[in-house]
């Protein structure tokens, strides 16, 4: 899939039961820091082989909000 780029802040979230909590802390970090929030597309990055026998908290992602 192609998009246009930009800057991006990048964490990391392990186990499904995590993210919502995980996005949350990181748009946290964004409000309360020097950075504003971008326009473009925000991404979930997969870690690691998706299997269809991986556990919900064997799930490793890397969460991407966008910055400006």
């Amino acid at each position: 899939k192609d998009f246009p780029g930009g800057l991006y802040a990048v964490t990391r979230c392990k186990g499904l039961h995590t993210l919502g909590d995980t996005w949350h802390q990181l748009c946290t970090w964004r409000h309360n820091g020097k950075y504003k929030r971008a326009r473009h597309q925000w991404l979930e990055g997969h870690i690691g082989p998706v299997l269809k026998e991986t556990k919900d908290e064997d799930l490793v992602l890397d969460l991407y909000t966008p910055i400006a």
